[in-house]
């Protein structure tokens, strides 16, 4: 049955349940895409999915599930595993929202763009990408990743007061991956935009990327061990602060599972980074009205100048302290909620990167993370592989590889000495400026 139905079926068949309360999430999702490998096509893939599941509440304890059958018969067995899993279960107390107006009107999430833009288009952009990149290096050994892909979704939420709601979201994406090679060294360069709308499809700027971020890695070394200063690029700044998000999650701290219990107040962080959850910036992936549990979003400032303000709260972590959601309760279609961040931003600063380049007559510049499983938002471990440049008297020396960047995470963010004035991509969910750390310990 179309999606829309199966809401009001599942709806109807929770209202007869004689359950406490219910919520319920459906979404439907179809992408077209295509790649390229030898100059070309080397495949086409047409997806589609649609799902719905359901979060029932009896006495307290909460049950879910899910199926990706849009039948009645289908449904109804699957909200009986729901109630099934209530006997299970420990009891959960909380409270689902009520209706209630949104301070944030979605807007810029769909581009009808996409819709039109059909799979002859994609192959020729790609087959264009493929010969684009391929004239601006000979020392191109292969190119083992070009493609190119559009998506359109719809989720549905509804809950037993009446909270409802639901989104329409586009997007399309390309990306390649360019090995290098010289003198029996090779690098990869990674390319890659995504974007609500065609826009994506930008050739120039992705082989332009992909061509500067591998070829100029060619003959790095190795620099000798010990303590560095450490300037990270965009990107890999964005990466590292993501991996340690978490430790702000309400949860994590009632849990035992955050190093910051117990550091409400006191700055955690230098004074110059200040972290914010925005989910109302337009045009942002991670931007919305309502979060996973159908609760209305609003801006939440978790680190002001290097002092610690704010947790990120679901429901669940909420009704621990008997305090209100921030609205960063997130959910799948099925299993308990989690946390997590709709906009993750750290604040700019006024430093441009030529400047920071100048801060120390030393330092290192790491534009490239290899891996990230030395890293943990639990134990504050930072141990993972880098590549980049190094830097003398504010100008870049030679490429360095084969490198270890390790410390405390937490340690890391105290140590920020300068904060750049501008980010990597104006439209991801995930913003963070390029950070100058004043030490790092680095192993070759």
């Amino acid at each position: 049955m179309p999606l829309e139905s199966a809401v009001a079926f599942l709806a109807e068949t929770a209202r007869k349940s004689g359950a406490d309360g219910w919520d319920l999430r459906a979404g439907a999702s179809a992408s077209e895409g295509v790649s390229v490998a030898g100059g070309r096509v080397d495949r086409l893939e047409l997806r589609s999915d649609a799902g719905i599941g359901v979060r029932v509440f009896r006495d307290g304890r909460p049950g879910y599930a899910s199926t990706g059958r849009l039948t009645r018969d289908a449904i109804g067995r699957m909200f009986r595993d729901a109630w099934d899993h209530t006997f299970l279960s420990d009891a959960l107390r909380i409270d689902l929202p009520s209706p209630e107006e949104p301070s944030y009107r979605e807007t810029g999430l769909y581009d009808p763009a996409v819709e039109a833009l059909d799979l002859p288009r994609m192959e020729a952009f790609a087959l264009e990408l493929d010969r684009r990149v391929r004239s601006l290096s000979s020392e191109i050994a292969e190119i083992p990743e070009l493609d190119a892909e559009k998506s359109v979704s719809e989720t549905f939420f509804l809950n037993s007061n009446g909270v409802s709601f639901s989104r329409r979201r586009s997007s399309v994406g390309a990306g390649l991956g360019v090995v290098f090679e010289r003198d029996g060294q090779t690098k990869m360069g990674v390319g890659q935009l995504h974007r609500r709308g065609p826009e994506a499809l930008d050739a120039a700027y992705l082989a332009d990327e992909a061509v500067a971020r591998g070829s100029g890695l060619l003959g790095a070394r190795p620099v000798e061990g010990g303590e560095w200063p450490v300037l990270l690029d965009r990107r890999v700044a964005t990466r590292l602060v993501s991996l340690y998000a978490s430790a702000f999650f309400a949860l994590a701290v009632q849990k035992n599972q955050s190093r910051m219990a117990g550091k409400m107040g006191p700055a955690v962080a230098s004074e110059l980074f200040t972290l914010r959850d925005d989910p109302h910036r337009d045009g942002l992936f991670g931007s919305r009205a309502f979060d996973g549990e159908g609760v209305p979003t609003r801006g939440t400032t978790v680190l002001e100048r290097g002092k610690l303000v704010s947790w990120l709260h679901n429901l669940e972590s909420a009704a621990r302290e008997g305090v209100r959601s921030t609205g960063n309760g997130s959910r799948g279609l099925s299993g308990p909620a989690g946390t997590s961040f709709n906009n993750l931003i750290v604040d700019a600063g006024a430093t441009t990167r030529g400047e920071m380049l100048k801060l120390r007559p030393r330092m290192l510049l790491v534009t490239k993370l290899e891996g990230g499983t030395g890293c943990s938002a639990l134990s504050g471990e930072l141990s993972v592989g880098a590549q980049g440049f190094l830097v003398e008297g504010g100008e870049i020396v030679r490429p360095v590889d084969q490198i270890t960047i390790s410390g405390d995470g937490f340690r890391m963010l105290r140590d920020v000495v300068a904060v750049g004035d501008s980010y990597d991509d104006p439209f991801a969910s995930r913003r963070v400026p390029d950070l100058l750390v004043s030490s790092l310990k680095v192993s070759g």
